[in-house]
């Protein structure tokens, strides 16, 4: 079982990064998910894995700025953000700028020490997240309605409708899926 101060340590340092760019950037919005922030991240290096959320907060940030915000019509470089091609996969990606290094210096120091104290929680999470995002992009929501007169609908996950009959309290009768849904 994990500790609650680790969890509560990661959920404290990475707030207070996302709170200091939200401030410094005019943005007001959620801290992203642990797989968006980690995204890209080798937890091995806890420099490089620090240098990566921040990126990828910043890339965040980018979505986020308010139309009504100074910052809207800047671009990425502004951010401190700057493009590069990696040799290995040919892809272009983000990476800090020197001077947005030296600018969040103490932010990404603070990430680093949290990243390297909870590198196996870290992993944990975004294997868990990961798992459920597949979950849920295998498994839509779909509509089923019972013999009611009007008949009663309801939004359940495809594979318990498949797999189950879910009998209406009132009618007595099972929900059928809508059409495109075949029971197996």
């Amino acid at each position: 079982m994990v500790p609650v101060d680790a969890l509560s340590e990661l959920d404290e340092s990475l707030e207070q990064a996302w709170q200091s760019l939200c401030k410094a950037y005019d943005v007001t919005a959620p801290l992203p998910d642990m797989q968006t922030l980690f995204e890209g991240a080798d937890l091995t290096a806890p420099s490089q894995a620090a240098g990566m959320v921040l990126v990828n907060m910043l890339s965040e940030i980018l979505e986020d700025v308010s139309r009504f915000s100074p910052w809207y019509k800047m671009p990425a470089s502004a951010f401190g953000l700057t493009r590069v091609c990696d040799q290995s996969t040919r892809r272009i990606r983000w990476v800090l700028s020197p001077e947005a290094a030296r600018r969040w210096c103490g932010l990404l120091q603070s990430l680093r020490c949290t990243i390297q104290r909870n590198a196996g929680l870290i992993r944990a999470i975004v294997l868990v997240e990961g798992l459920m995002e597949e979950l849920a992009q295998d498994d839509p929501c779909v509509t089923a309605s019972c013999g009611c007169n009007p008949p009663r609908t309801i939004l359940i996950n495809q594979s318990v409708l498949l797999s189950t009959e879910i009998v209406c309290g009132s009618c007595q009768q099972p929900f059928h899926p809508a059409e495109g849904v075949a029971r197996t």
